[in-house]
């Protein structure tokens, strides 16, 4: 305090700003961004485009495509497969100071009148555009303890998914 008035009231005296930390504003995308893939059906797609940028970039092992459209198709082809897929969130952290999380899952694959589902984890980095969109998903597929053939069996099969889109169709 200086006489009546506190130095804070001086024009002249500027208080410190905090720090803008570019990750406050992106825990709801982050949210609805999860609960998109843990709740993952058909119906559920075309929300990617109030979700993703328009030229979102998609990679995982098996796929590199660009924009929410080709990531829809990719989706969608798991959904349409044989295949029981889902995802469930383990954990996350954000990049210090970025718009980046780091998002680590379970995903786990069942085959119909199969009781056993094969399960591996996932981790994704997802880049946040300033709208809260996501602009780079990148994912990293780990194998869990216990993988079975028919494990390998449904990675191979993804691994033919993924060539049929992107290699052969140039190749015919």
């Amino acid at each position: 305090m200086v006489g009546n008035k506190h130095i804070l009231d001086n024009p002249n005296v500027k208080s410190p700003a905090a720090p803008r930390d570019p990750r406050l504003g992106f825990a709801a995308p982050l949210s609805d961004y999860i609960a998109f893939y843990e709740s993952l059906n058909i119906r559920a797609i075309p929300l990617l485009t109030k979700l993703a940028e328009d030229k979102i970039e998609f990679q995982d092992p098996y796929f590199a495509v660009t924009g929410y459209s080709a990531l829809g198709e990719v989706l969608a082809d798991r959904l349409r497969g044989k295949h029981r897929v889902r995802y469930k969130l383990l954990d996350y952290a954000w990049r210090e100071g970025e718009a980046i999380a780091d998002l680590r899952w379970r995903i786990s694959v069942q085959k119909p009148l199969r009781s056993k589902a094969f399960a591996f984890d996932m981790r994704s980095i997802v880049h946040f555009s300033s709208r809260g969109r996501v602009m780079v998903h990148h994912d990293e597929w780990e194998t869990s303890g216990g993988a079975d053939f028919y494990g390998l069996r449904v990675r191979l099969e993804l691994l033919w998914q993924g060539l049929k889109q992107t290699w052969m169709p140039n190749r015919l």
